[in-house]
């Protein structure tokens, strides 16, 4: 690109200079004939034609470099856009998208303003493979001539760009940490952010063949408790419940183990239950239900699970590179409890240490260490619940942040007409000021995800 703009400007410095050198080589022959007499002037008006002639040419040829130069750059531009919008925006409004970038930035900058009075018939072609992620496009225009129409050249010349880019997913571990509450259910806000949040993975994930390195992570958050489920390894010793079936004689009304049922964990006391310390290093209260009553028939009993309303029916998810695996997540979370962000910004962080690495038990490399050069870590923080947060879970939710960010972790806070005492603090947990969006609808939040999706979308040139 940058080459481009320098080759531009010399464009434009050439245009200018012949505008120049055919204003003095006609004000000199002007002159130079008022002084002329009889024979001499056939030689001075053949001479003149040809200098005349010579400097038109020119002239018309710098205007036509000028504009090839210009529509390249735009052409870059508009390529970049369209690949970073492909998967965002159908074949049609894909076009208009490129056609307009390109426009726009083919008539603009003063220095070339008097070329471009003279393009017509802008077009452009579009290819897109949504499999490869590329998007190529080319551009062709008319550059009216001014002197070589008058000597019959040509009246136009038409001047292309043809452009290559690929659309790439960045390797990244990404958490979607969401408001999951009472309230965001029963005001329809969390049906809003699952629909959308489900299709920005499925976006992300059609770049598969690409590039495997993006993981995904889900952590609802609402109500004191957190499902961890399968993990009951991270409990208090002694406080699983093994006497059922079938360690007891009795049935059971789950078909798989138990620790795969609803079940939770409260939070800790101390520092542990504000930080990333691992479960090896501090366990977790449990929090499960079973209840057994005597089957008539059998004289034995029938054990269930009764783990109250208030801990998740989704477990936390941690970072996996399935889309259908957190796509169901996502499509299970049920609004319980009060917004407990702090909470869910604790467990985001616990996602995403490193020293969680064995903990999560996942058999990869995720989650990676700080500043992995090759791998981003971003958390997307959703709050909507208008009832606000407790004080504690506010200063939490803060104290976590500012680790976050200290390790290099971006944070993208969307605030969906959360209470307005969560205005400044969900402001300032975000990266900067530039990663907190505010919205008011289910369409602005459509449109702000897909924004960020932008935001985090790679694009090489070449094919």
């Amino acid at each position: 690109m940058l080459e481009l703009l320098r080759f531009g400007n010399l464009i434009s410095g050439v245009h200018l200079y012949m505008n120049m050198v055919l204003t003095v080589v006609l004000e000199s022959c002007w002159r130079f004939s008022r002084d002329i007499k009889g024979s001499a002037a056939p030689i001075f008006l053949l001479v003149f034609t040809v200098i005349l002639g010579t400097s038109a040419f020119l002239l018309d040829v710098s205007r036509v470099l000028a504009v090839q130069s210009k529509l390249n750059s735009a052409s870059e531009l508009a390529v970049v856009a369209m690949a970073k919008n492909l998967h965002f925006l159908n074949d049609q409004q894909l076009n208009d998208f490129g056609l307009g970038i390109l426009s726009a930035n083919l008539k603009s900058g003063n220095s070339f303003s008097g070329s471009y009075r003279t393009v017509q018939d802008l077009t452009i072609k579009v290819e897109t493979n949504e499999n490869s992620g590329e998007v190529t496009i080319e551009a062709q225009t008319k550059v009216t001539t001014y002197f070589l129409k008058i000597f019959h050249f040509f009246d136009d010349v038409t001047v292309s760009a043809t452009l290559s880019v690929r659309q790439v997913m960045p390797e990244a571990e990404i958490v979607l940490a969401l408001d999951s509450s009472a309230e965001m259910e029963i005001s329809g806000r969390l049906e809003d952010v699952k629909s959308w949040t489900s299709e920005l993975v499925q976006a992300f994930v059609k770049h598969s063949k690409i590039i495997d390195g993006i993981q995904f992570s889900l952590v609802p958050f609402g109500g004191s408790y957190v499902n961890v489920a399968p993990h009951k390894d991270w409990v208090d010793e002694g406080t699983w419940p093994d006497d059922v079936p079938p360690n007891v004689p009795g049935t059971k009304s789950w078909a798989g183990e138990l620790e795969q049922e609803r079940w939770c964990v409260g939070r800790r006391s101390g520092i542990a239950g504000e930080t990333d310390l691992t479960p090896e290093q501090s366990k977790f209260p449990l929090v499960i239900g079973i209840s057994s009553v005597v089957d008539v028939n059998t004289g034995l009993p029938h054990y269930s699970v009764t783990t109250a309303e208030d801990c998740p029916l989704q477990p936390i998810l941690p970072l996996t590179d399935s889309s259908v695996v957190v796509s169901r997540g996502i499509s299970k979370i049920i609004g319980t409890g009060e917004v407990m962000v702090g909470q869910g910004m604790v467990w985001a962080e616990r996602v995403l240490s490193p020293n969680w690495l064995s903990s999560w038990q996942q058999g990869g490399r995720h989650p990676v260490a700080y500043n992995d050069p090759e791998v981003e870590k971003i958390v997307l923080l959703f709050v909507g619940s208008q009832s606000g947060s407790s004080e504690d879970q506010t200063q939490l939710m803060s104290a976590v942040c500012t680790r976050l960010k200290s390790e290099g972790v971006k944070i993208y806070v969307i605030d969906y007409q959360s209470s307005s005492n969560l205005t400044s603090p969900l402001t300032l947990c975000a990266t900067s000021s530039g990663y907190y969006f505010n919205v008011t609808s289910s369409t602005e939040l459509r449109e702000v995800i897909w924004q960020i999706a932008r935001f985090l979308t790679i694009v090489k040139t070449g094919s």
